[in-house]
Parts: structure tokens; C-alpha cells; sequence
């Protein structure tokens, strides 16, 4: 059995995202994203390059969770497929290019995260996340009841 594949793309978003929906009515994730590029001397060390930019774009759950969790600034690293496009700007053909993500996520090389194993939900049931504090293998402090100064004493 063959190992699936899927191209990716990693940067950083641009622009603030944006949320339409398409003609079936679906959410769509809009955002300009750059990469950062560097160029390795010869005495070891890198000289930072012009960024360059491209479009993202996702729909459906994808769309949704991109437009709760990501914002400007925010590094990512997203699983999908590039596409070439044209459209009409001012009368004249533009053509451009984006990235079609079905799957986004922050860069954990560059974000701290926590991993939530709750059980996902079934469709049409909100997801009820409990407190941290109700965790019992939770290693956050736990506030301390503070004692109640004693009256006429």
C-alpha cells in the first residue's frame, strides 16, 4: 500500500482573515499569507530575503475552525492543493494562484498549544469543553480558599 500524499504550505497570515460564503451557501476563509525566505552564506550565517504572497482560501468545518482560531500575524501550516486562476479586474484578464486548504492549522514550531482529546461531537451537538479546574490531572495551580479574618477577635 502506497503512502497518500498531499502538497502543504506553511507561512504566516497576512492579512485579517476574511469570511463569505459561495453560491451553495458555504463558509469560505479568505486570507493574503506570506513566507519568509533566507538565503545561507558562505560563512554559515543567512541573509533574511524579500517575503513573498499568495492567497489561502478554505470552505466548509476548515473554513470555520480557520476563521475562530486564526488572525494576523499567526503562523500556520496547511495540507490541500495550488490553483491557477484568472479573473476579470478593470476589463483585463488578471491571473493569480492560490492555495485550497483542507486542513489548517497554527505552526507548532512557533505557538504553544494544548491538545484537546475530548470526543468530537456528532452533527448538530454543541461541544461542551470543561474547566481546566475540573481536570483531575490538571497541573495548573489551584486557587486556595482564602481564610475569613475572625470577627471581635
Amino acid at each position: 500500500m502506497t503512502i497518500t500524499t498531499k502538497p502543504s504550505v506553511s507561512g504566516f497570515i497576512a492579512t485579517t482573515p476574511r469570511r463569505s460564503e459561495t453560491r451553495e451557501g458555504r463558509t469560505k476563509f479568505y486570507a493574503r499569507f506570506a513566507q519568509s525566505h533566507a538565503q545561507r552564506n558562505d560563512d554559515g550565517t543567512f541573509t533574511q530575503l524579500d517575503s513573498s504572497f499568495s492567497n489561502i482560501v478554505a470552505y466548509g468545518e476548515t473554513a470555520e475552525w480557520a476563521l475562530a482560531n486564526l488572525q494576523k500575524g499567526d503562523a500556520f501550516i496547511a495540507q490541500g492543493n495550488e490553483r491557477s486562476y484568472t479573473q476579470q479586474r478593470d476589463g483585463q484578464a488578471v491571473e493569480g494562484e492560490e492555495f485550497i486548504a483542507n486542513k489548517i492549522s497554527h505552526d507548532p514550531a512557533r505557538h504553544p498549544y494544548v491538545v484537546d482529546r475530548t470526543p468530537r461531537p456528532g452533527r448538530g451537538q454543541e461541544r461542551q469543553v470543561p474547566s481546566p479546574l475540573d481536570d483531575p490531572f490538571n497541573t495548573l495551580p489551584r486557587p486556595q480558599a482564602q481564610a475569613a479574618p475572625a470577627l471581635g477577635r
